[in-house]
């Protein structure tokens, strides 16, 4: 009869911690790659800066600044008066394109100039900024 050698049990428990040391090397990677891609995020600040009425244009001009506090790039896509697109209003923004790109720690600034007719002295106006990331920013504005 032949004697059948196996493995002594110090061998074997080289081998298992070796085994579990690898894994956990392989999930903690996993895991450090799925925490970075969830980590970013675009956040804006926004700032009416100023706004004003135009009375020579028959036209009032709101002028838009802010800051994108996040720590990923955005972009402006849509612009809201009251929940609705701007140019439904026959407004104009400057810059004229969308979207507006704001990187990360970038500011951003428009112009954006609403016929009188669209809106009374005294009104209160809803503005939203909607951008590429899920959530849209608002701020409400008396006209003057």
């Amino acid at each position: 009869m032949r004697k059948k050698r196996a493995v002594t049990p110090v061998v074997a428990t080289v081998i298992l911690i070796a085994v579990a040391v690898a894994l956990s090397i392989a999930v903690a990677f996993w895991a450090g790659a799925l925490t970075g891609s969830f980590s970013k995020y675009g956040k804006l600040q926004l700032l009416i800066t100023t706004h004003y009425a135009t009375s020579g244009m028959g036209s009032w001009s709101v002028t838009l600044g802010g800051v994108n506090q996040g720590s990923q790039d955005l972009s402006i896509t849509q612009i809201q008066l009251n929940g609705q697109p701007f140019s439904n209003y026959g407004a104009s923004i400057s810059p004229a394109t969308l979207p507006i790109p704001v990187p990360s720690g970038g500011n951003f600034s428009l112009v954006m100039t609403v016929p009188m007719g669209a809106f009374t002295s005294g009104q209160t106006v809803l503005i939203t900024i909607i951008t590429d990331q899920p959530e849209d920013y608002s701020i409400s504005l008396v006209l003057p």
